[in-house]
């Protein structure tokens, strides 16, 4: 994608590959939207996969200085979350992401072979905002495997009221892979990943990485 100073809806809505680069500075967050938890939930049996709460917020620059803490609920599809750093590589490790965005924009998480089999999947999500209203609040997230295209999906929060703590559930629909791009999955750790974008009253304000490993 040609770089721009602003992206739009349409623009995220066109990319078919995940991004080199993130697409918004950290500063763009005027509304000051942090996310505080993020459960997820088999929804076919109602049970819980992951429960995951952030931890210590460095108030002077808004970094977080402890990794994500998670707790393993469900063994048979355990998982377990990595902020930046993977607990199999060195802290001094270089990746390739701005350094403002360490910390807080880049998450890895290891999941068992058979969530890649779970077709519908709820994400509880808590978060705060600060003193300025929302009218509009949007996420747009990118699936991806190396540099194949899975699937966009596309949430409208709608209205948020300001110094305001909210929960919502949405529901990811998993694309069904075939048994040669499963095996593919599970033998390429960290080559599916996802992209998260997020629009206040239609200005993109906050962008997110993730990469997964299925063991």
């Amino acid at each position: 994608m040609k770089e721009k100073n602003h992206y739009t809806v349409q623009d995220i809505i066109n990319i078919v590959q995940p991004t080199n680069d993130y697409l918004c500075k950290i500063c763009d967050n005027v509304y000051n939207l942090i996310f505080t938890r993020f459960t997820l939930r088999n929804i076919d049996n109602d049970d819980i996969i992951i429960d995951i709460t952030l931890t210590k917020l460095n108030k002077e620059n808004e970094k977080y200085t402890e990794p994500i803490s998670y707790s393993t609920i469900n063994t048979d599809l355990s998982c377990t979350s990595t902020n930046l750093i993977d607990s199999n590589v060195n802290e001094n490790d270089d990746y390739e992401v701005d350094d403002d965005s360490k910390n807080i924009r880049f998450v890895r998480y290891y999941f068992k072979q058979e969530f890649i089999d779970l077709t519908n999947i709820g994400a509880s999500i808590e978060f705060k905002i600060g003193s300025k209203e929302i009218n509009s609040m949007r996420m747009i997230e990118k699936l991806y495997f190396k540099q194949h295209h899975l699937k966009t999906f596309d949430f409208d929060f709608g209205y948020v009221i300001p110094n305001s703590t909210n929960t919502c559930e949405i529901v990811y629909s998993f694309p069904t892979v075939s048994d040669e791009m499963k095996k593919e999955m599970i033998n390429e750790p960290w080559e599916t990943k996802s992209d998260a974008f997020y629009f206040v009253n239609n200005q993109l304000i906050m962008h997110n990485k993730v990469e997964y490993s299925f063991t």
